[in-house]
Parts: C-alpha cells; structure tokens; sequence
C-alpha cells in the first residue's frame, strides 16, 4: 500500500520518457515500481488508486504524442481507459487497467517508430502547423513556403500520415486545448478561440470526435477537484 513519500519528478520521468521512446516493457516496469513510493491522492484507497491511474494515463498519453503518436489516437486510448479505472470499484482490476494504459500507448509509440518513413516534406508540413495552429492554416501557404504544389504537399501528406492535412491541424489544436482545459482556468470560448477553432460548437464537435466527450467532460474527468481545489483550480467557470 502507498506511503505518504512522493515519488521524485526524476521517477516520473523515466516513466514518461519510457511511453515516448516506445520502451513497452520498462514503462510498465516502472510505474508498478513507483506505486509503492507515492503519496495519498484520494480520501479513500479506492478513490487514491483511481485518481492515480487517471494522472498516469493523461501524461503517459502526452507522452506517447512527444513519440510520435497522433493526438487523437493517443487521447482515444487514454480516455478509453481512464472511463474504466474511473468505473472500477476493485483496486486490483484499477491497477490493471493503468498497466494496460502504460503498455498500449508504449506500444503505439514503438510500431509508429518502427513504420515511420516520411519525407522532409511532411516533417516541415507538421513543424509549420505546430508553429501556427493558433492562425488560420492554408495549405497554399505551407506549400508555397516549401516550394512545391499544394495538390502534391495534399497527396503526400496523406499517404505519408494517412490523414489530410485538415485533419491533422484539428488534431494538434484539440491536443493543445486538451492542455489548456487540464491545466488552466479559461473558460471553454476561451479555450477554442485561443487555439483558433471558429466557434464553442464546432470546437465541441471537433473535440468530440477526437476524445469521444466534451471539452467540460474532459476537463472534469482529467481535473479532479481533490488535486486542485487547494490550489485554486478546478473553479470551473464554464456554462
């Protein structure tokens, strides 16, 4: 059972950088090994091992982003199981379900690594919307920065990434707004105007599609109030 030690961030990170280098089996190695070290997250043992696994899968999917997984694919397996380990009333299967969190987005990583090929193009395509995601993306304008047509930067990019271009941008956008609901207070307008969705209901649809919930379903589900209250967070100031 836990102690009421904290882990180190050294710890955590080793964890982390396991999930991004696609290191399956250390990752699961290391966060079993780190959650006899660890500090109360709950009120209750059950409720301590949930909120736990929820902070687990969250930044291991970050992770798994970092090493080269989509954000959508990413979000769509942590949050498949973050709605187990939150519906679980059995420590033991909770355990379970963040291990296979760990090890499924690890593995993710590992078979994006071991297919990635893509061009010089489809990199600098990618750099650039990381960079402007927050400005309206034209594939014209990333095309003509690259020197090439945009009909072939289109065909390109999506043979190298199977996703169009469009689809990528929304994902890095949801990526960043899964951030801001997480560890910030802006409300959800703010939030999608400051990574430049044209509207709360699109940005919601978007959202939804990627996560499989809401934005506020988001937020409560990665913000819990037990971590945050004392600080001054989860205030959700959303209607």
């Amino acid at each position: 059972m836990p102690t009421t030690n904290r882990h180190s961030y050294q710890e955590e990170r080793r964890i982390l950088d396991a999930v991004k280098e696609g290191n399956v089996e250390e990752a699961v190695r290391l966060s079993k090994d780190m959650d006899s070290n660890i500090g109360r997250l709950g009120k209750s043992e059950l409720e301590h091992w949930k909120n736990l696994s929820i902070v687990a899968a969250t930044l291991c999917a970050r992770a798994a982003i970092e090493g080269g997984v989509m954000p959508a694919a990413a979000y769509r397996l942590s949050g498949f199981y973050i709605n187990k380990c939150t519906a679980c009333e059995d420590v033991a299967q909770i355990l379970i379900y963040r291990n296979h969190a760990v090890e499924e987005l690890a593995k993710r990583v590992r078979e994006q690594k071991e297919k990635r090929h893509t061009s010089s193009y489809t990199e600098q395509c990618k750099d650039y919307v990381y960079r402007r995601y927050r400005e309206k993306v034209y594939l014209d304008d990333i095309a003509d920065t690259l020197g090439i047509s945009s009909s072939y930067l289109s065909r390109l990019f999506r043979r190298e990434t199977g996703i169009s271009l469009q689809d990528f941008v929304n994902d890095v956008r949801v990526e960043k707004a899964a951030n801001l609901l997480i560890y910030s207070e802006e409300t959800l307008p703010g939030v999608a105007e400051y990574v430049n969705f044209p509207s709360q209901s699109y940005f919601g649809k978007i959202f939804k599609q990627k996560t499989g919930m809401t934005p506020k379903q988001y937020r409560e589900l990665h913000k819990p109030a037990e971590f945050y209250g004392k600080e001054g967070f989860g205030q959700n100031k959303d209607k």
